[in-house]
């Protein structure tokens, strides 16, 4: 709609970018790259998250002072800092308790942008959940899954006591989570019919 309350040419035009279905393109496009790279290489470059962020963070800003003006930009501005923080507390928890990856950490926080902070970190959530079930089924498959849960209580022994004794390499072994930030995206974006 347009400020007046009737849709103009230039608003008919700008809905598919600016609108939730635009959010929501552009949340699956970036997961979808993170993904693929993160496959790949085992990192997702900054170019693709910070990029993400700015991209994110500049259409809702457009959009909010396109649709209300001063107003609509300031409640914009919240949503966009409220997504991000939101959607990065807990990567950045864990990235110093159980070392995630940075690129993790600043994509999540990218999607928290674009999204919004409800949809975001819904997404996130769902992301956590498809690798927890990934881990078990592939430990599960590889017969490895009881001996794993012995390592993983050794590890939190070993986190918990002041002289620590070295890990096996194996329990320090990095995953690929792009691929999981994904199918967080997927479902998130889907289940909400959108981005709000």
């Amino acid at each position: 709609m347009g400020r007046g309350g009737h849709q103009t040419g230039v608003d008919a035009q700008m809905q598919p970018l600016v609108g939730p279905g635009g959010f929501a393109a552009l949340a699956l496009a970036v997961a979808t790259a993170a993904a693929a790279v993160d496959y790949k290489t085992g990192h997702i470059p900054n170019w693709l998250t910070i990029g993400a962020l700015s991209l994110g963070s500049a259409l809702h800003l457009l959009r909010g002072a396109w649709l209300a003006g001063v107003g609509g930009l300031k409640e914009a501005a919240i949503t966009v800092a409220f997504g991000v923080a939101l959607c990065s507390v807990v990567p950045l928890v864990l990235r110093f308790v159980a070392r995630m990856g940075g690129g993790d950490l600043k994509l999540l926080a990218a999607l928290g942008a674009i999204c919004g902070p409800m949809t975001g970190f819904r997404a996130q959530t769902y992301a956590f959940i498809a690798m927890f079930v990934y881990v078990l089924g592939r430990l599960a498959y590889e017969g490895k899954l009881f001996q794993m849960g012995f390592r993983l209580l050794a590890l939190i022994a070993w986190r918990t006591r002041k002289q620590r004794a070295p890990l096996a390499p194996e329990l320090m072994s990095p995953l690929r989570f792009g691929p999981a930030i994904l199918v967080g995206v997927c479902v998130a974006v889907f289940a909400d019919s959108g981005i709000g």
